[in-house]
């Protein structure tokens, strides 16, 4: 039996790799792996007389796709603004090659004259220019890269100036959906989570059946 990395035969004289016969039970272990040094593709070769077998399996680092997967650092804020003022909306965020979507009440944004969308040195920013009641509601930012996805949500509130106070233009906004709960599959014994995120104002309530 022979161990192989990247088509070379493992070192006798490193013992942080161990490998271990008992029976037909062949084991290849490594203490305190590193991704610098164990990353590559393992080989077991066994010859028998005139023949010779091999199976291979690939190590990868899996520490590191955790790393490249869309993180927020800094979520979306809620906030208030008055009418005919500008809304700046942003997200700080770390991940690799990420691809950012934004949704107002469940409807995804289009960039235009009055909407700005940009993301650059990891910030994700949404900008209007001049905003009516018609852009108060639940904002949401989607992150996406081949790795996973994240979200964050914020609220807000657009003013409209009468003539002795200020009036919250979200007093009436019906209850809506904006992520519906889904099916699970979980063994026996361990715990369901079910998860579900919803606008309205005032808050709605929130029934289980």
């Amino acid at each position: 039996v022979t161990w192989l990395k990247n088509g070379v035969p493992l070192p006798s004289d490193d013992r942080r790799v161990q490998a271990r016969t008992e029976g037909l039970h062949y084991t290849l272990s490594i203490r305190e792996p590193t991704t610098t040094k164990d990353e590559g593709l393992y080989t077991i070769k066994i010859d028998n007389d005139d023949k010779e077998s091999s199976c291979q399996v690939t190590v990868e680092d899996l520490a590191g796709t955790e790393k490249k997967k869309p993180h927020i650092i800094r979520q979306l804020q809620d906030v208030t603004v008055p009418e005919r003022s500008s809304l700046r909306l942003e997200c700080e965020f770390e991940g690799d090659d990420v691809e950012a979507s934004w949704y107002l009440n469940g409807v995804k944004i289009q960039q235009n004259s009055f909407t700005t969308i940009d993301m650059k040195n990891d910030v994700a920013k949404l900008t209007i220019k001049e905003v009516y009641t018609e852009d108060g509601g639940i904002y949401k930012l989607r992150l996406r890269n081949p790795y996973g996805e994240v979200s964050t949500s914020a609220t807000v509130y657009i003013k409209l100036h009468g003539e002795d106070t200020w009036k919250l233009s979200t007093d009436e906004m019906p209850p809506k959906f904006l992520e519906p709960i889904s099916d699970v599959f979980v063994h026996d014994g361990q715990n369901a989570h079910f998860r579900a995120v919803i606008s309205g104002h005032p808050a709605p309530k929130v029934t289980w059946y």
